[in-house]
């Protein structure tokens, strides 16, 4: 196999679904309204698999309450690191009766591990992103929102359990009748721009020469007469054709070209006496059913 030169990147879907997760957590902290409520990929068996948003479990949570049942946040605790923070965050589901008491049914606990760095493209004052050796240029920088993504998707993994399925999937077909859902591919890496090849010089183009323009009815009627024709039959016969239209068709200059001239053929000092007459009567002879008036002789 050629060696592209070309790092093969690894497909990690689960990966990329938080780093999505993570910039939707921080537009809905600065006070954004978040419209995904599933994602949905193909795993590297070729299976779909679906999964929901922060957003999404809410709206689960939301169809539950209308039910009856609440999910609430309980408890929380977190373990800060060198290079992460861990969330880990109590939840319970409490059924709610009309008068307003509520009854703890179940509690569960979520965790959620998050970096205190993230990966981010290196852009120039341009805003793209700077390309060195080939490759678009990356750096590590603190994440100012760590502990509150990490807490936020500690509860979202918390509630996640306390779902029924039949909800869950409720909310999926839901989300793609609204068009709320999210497909995620492999990642894609800023396009390298590679300095353009030389354009090539633009060809010259060889036109044909441009044929004589045709000449008119008038003149060929002339130069046909000059050479011994006396009607349009004859010249008709001598082209062999049916009718005015065919010699209109080919050109008169073309026509002309092709018509033999009768005049050499005569006795020297002898002159053919051509009546007009004879013309007019021989061509509507020949043409009864072309009724158009540039076809006089």
């Amino acid at each position: 196999m050629a060696d592209t030169g070309k790092e093969i990147v690894p497909w990690r879907p689960f990966e990329i679904m938080e780093r999505v997760e993570d910039e939707a957590v921080i537009q809905e902290l600065r006070g954004e309204v978040i419209e995904t409520l599933v994602y949905e990929f193909t795993d590297r068996d070729g299976r779909r698999v679906v999964g929901l948003s922060k957003a999404g479990v809410d709206r689960v949570a939301s169809e539950m309450a209308m039910k009856g049942e609440v999910l609430r946040e309980l408890d929380f605790e977190l373990i800060p690191d060198a290079d992460s923070v861990t969330a880990v965050v109590k939840a319970g589901r409490f059924a709610v009766s009309q008068d307003g008491r509520e009854i703890l049914l179940e509690t569960v606990f979520g965790t959620k591990r998050q970096p205190r760095k993230r990966e981010i493209y290196v852009r120039g004052k341009d805003g793209k992103p700077i390309i060195k050796d080939g490759h678009p240029l990356k750096r590590l920088e603190e994440d100012p929102f760590v502990v509150e993504v990490a807490m936020v998707k500690a509860a979202r993994n918390a509630k996640r359990r306390l779902m029924p399925e039949s909800l869950i999937t409720k909310v999926i077909d839901m989300a793609r009748r609204e068009g709320k859902v999210r497909k995620l591919g492999p990642p894609e890496e800023p396009a390298v721009t590679r300095p353009a090849h030389p354009a090539a010089p633009p060809r010259q183009e060889t036109r044909a020469p441009a044929s004589e323009p045709d000449i008119s009815q008038e003149d060929f009627v002339l130069h046909a007469k000059a050479r011994g024709y006396g009607s349009w039959r004859e010249i008709l016969e001598a082209l062999g054709m049916k009718s005015t239209r065919e010699v209109r068709e080919m050109g008169y200059r073309k026509a002309l070209e092709q018509l033999p001239d009768r005049t050499r053929a005569e006795p020297e000092g002898a002159v053919e006496v051509v009546d007009e007459r004879i013309l007019e009567t021989s061509e509507a002879q020949a043409e009864p059913a072309e009724v158009e008036a540039d076809l006089d002789f």
